[in-house]
């Protein structure tokens, strides 16, 4: 199963990152913005899925030859939840500086209180 899983997220990151540079960025948030059948709002999360996915995550951070931006990391991972059905939701964060965005974020949360790839001091949208 974790072979699997790190070669469908190689492929994710994959496209992800190409389709980036030809796609409008609105569709990769439309995919972002669905929900798993399985949903586990209310639900007690299974840890070993969540060290899995995170397991899977570094591991692909590894072997991919190039470095991987946080949007297209913040997808994989949601992806990755959603396979091993667990509701996740795709955040962003701005950090401000003399009234001017001058960074943005991506980020993943898992019911409220898990985070994935969040930065203190960026403002969440």
């Amino acid at each position: 199963m974790e072979k699997k899983l790190l070669f469908w997220a190689l492929y994710l990151c994959l496209v992800t990152k190409t389709g980036r540079t030809i796609l409008p960025v609105r569709i990769f948030f439309t995919l972002a913005a669905k929900q798993p059948a399985g949903d586990v709002k209310n639900r007690d999360i299974d840890r070993t899925k969540i060290r899995l996915a995170k397991k899977t995550m570094k591991r692909l951070e590894i072997i991919i030859p190039f470095q991987i931006d946080c949007l297209t990391k913040a997808i994989v991972l949601k992806k990755i939840l959603e396979n091993l059905r667990i509701a996740s939701t795709l955040r962003f964060s701005v950090l401000k500086r003399d009234r001017k965005i001058t960074q943005a974020h991506a980020w993943l949360s898992v019911q409220e209180d898990l985070h994935f790839y969040r930065i203190p001091g960026f403002l969440d949208l």
